[in-house]
């Protein structure tokens, strides 16, 4: 089964903790859900959170729809001065390192908009391309000591 990237952060956000972050992703489906754990001694600028590793033939509109409910949760009922600079960020990422970035901040039109927004992006990650198996990037994300994996998806 091929598959596609998405990584994001909740930016600017109220403090929240990872667990709660990690209970609304566990339930987007078709995908094998990482979060971000720093080496100890490393130095990292800017990191995203989390990781989901994502079969393509996924429902795209639950997928989606998850994302825009943590920004509902974490951000969008925040007082409009607390929301106004914090933002949810969500890259898409093909195997072969092209990526969409897309962000759901306060003024983003609708949760259809960015339904809307996020299949567009998926469509163009997906035209032409290499797929790559949905295992195979598991392995590299498994071995590469800076995830870890928080839900497997039975692929």
């Amino acid at each position: 089964m091929a598959a596609l990237i998405i990584q994001g952060a909740l930016a600017n956000a109220p403090r929240v903790e990872t667990s709660e972050v990690d209970a609304v992703l566990e339930q987007v489906p078709c995908s094998t859900l990482y979060r971000f754990a720093p080496r100890e001694g490393v130095e990292y600028g800017a990191a995203f959170d989390w990781t989901l590793i994502l079969d393509i033939a996924a429902d795209l509109a639950s997928i989606s729809s998850g994302l825009w409910l943590l920004y509902e949760k974490f951000i969008g009922n925040e007082p409009e001065r607390e929301r106004h600079s914090a933002f949810l960020l969500v890259q898409i990422r093909h195997p072969d390192g092209r990526a969409k970035q897309l962000t759901i901040k306060c003024g983003t039109s609708s949760s259809e908009g960015f339904e809307e927004e996020f299949q567009r992006a998926i469509a163009e990650l997906l035209e032409g391309g290499e797929q790559v198996d949905v295992r195979d990037l598991e392995a590299t994300y498994d071995n590469g000591g800076q995830w870890v994996r928080v839900k497997r998806y039975d692929f």
